[in-house]
């Protein structure tokens, strides 16, 4: 059996490590929640939960009593921010533009303001446990 010359083995190493470290967890992964506690005309309550994996939401839902809206494409930056677009689930024939947030995650909170069907509404939250 032939062995690996050290030198192909260490750059082989090094390329692995290189390779894992672009697929590495971000401070900002994980599961969200959070919610806006002022009432607007058309809403009450607004809560929003959200999940990140390697900086990029995965998971998204903000309910309303207007309505529910699933799904965000978006990735939070090395310095929190983070600008998120996603749409209304579909009402029959009724087609509406997309919405948008603007993020800035601090630890394990974070802070933003959210395009609803209610409004613009500002949002905070924590990570969830």
């Amino acid at each position: 059996m032939r062995s690996i010359p050290s030198c192909q083995a260490a750059l082989l190493l090094v390329m692995l490590a290189m390779v894992s470290a672009s697929f590495a967890a971000t401070p900002f992964d994980g599961k969200w929640r959070g919610q806006s506690n002022s009432k607007s005309s058309r809403c009450e309550i607004i809560e929003l939960t959200f999940a990140i994996a390697n900086g990029e939401f995965i998971q998204f839902k903000l309910v309303t009593s207007i309505r529910t809206e699933d799904g965000a494409k978006g990735n939070v930056g090395e310095d929190g921010n983070a600008t998120i677009h996603y749409q209304p689930i579909s009402l029959g024939s009724v087609t509406e533009h997309h919405h948008q947030a603007a993020i800035v995650f601090k630890g394990d909170t974070f802070e933003g303001q959210f395009d609803t069907p209610c409004g613009l509404a500002e949002i905070s939250g924590v990570r969830a446990r």
